[in-house]
């Protein structure tokens, strides 16, 4: 009977040292310094930075479960807190259309990597040269 209960209280001092583990964890954050990127027209050439696209990053098992968006900066850069875990990144126009990917960077398929607590992930998203954006965001002026 006392081996019952010891067992029973092991049991419950590991679902509470797991609970609170687990607890802490979900509330650290990791952070994505992601950049915008044209793709250069011809080898050899530079990249450039394109400032106000739109990033948007989802959890690498799917989309539908916590996609999350940001702009770039004019600079080509944005800063994403994120839980620890596998994502991906696309880029999208002002519009919301999926801008086409550099066949060149990663096939042209999303971009993706690996977020850990209170660490920092730099990742470009390469949009095709050939890809006309030109952002048209609304004015945060008063009408």
């Amino acid at each position: 009977m006392t081996r019952l209960l010891w067992r029973v209280a092991q049991f419950f001092l590991i679902v509470i040292c797991v609970t609170t583990t687990l607890a802490a964890s979900d509330s650290d954050f990791g952070f994505l310094w992601v950049c915008g990127v044209r793709a250069a027209a011809h080898r050899g050439q530079p990249q450039r930075l394109v400032g106000n696209v739109v990033i948007g990053v989802y959890p690498s098992t799917g989309k539908g479960h916590g996609e999350s968006f940001t702009i770039t900066e004019k600079t080509g850069y944005a800063m994403i807190p994120l839980r620890p875990g596998n994502y991906c990144a696309e880029a999208y126009g002002s519009d919301g259309r999926k801008l086409r990917l550099d066949e060149d960077t990663n096939d042209g398929r999303p971009i993706c990597f690996d977020i850990a607590a209170h660490k920092v992930v730099e990742a470009g998203v390469t949009i095709s040269h050939n890809v006309d954006y030109r952002p048209d965001f609304p004015s945060k002026g008063v009408d």
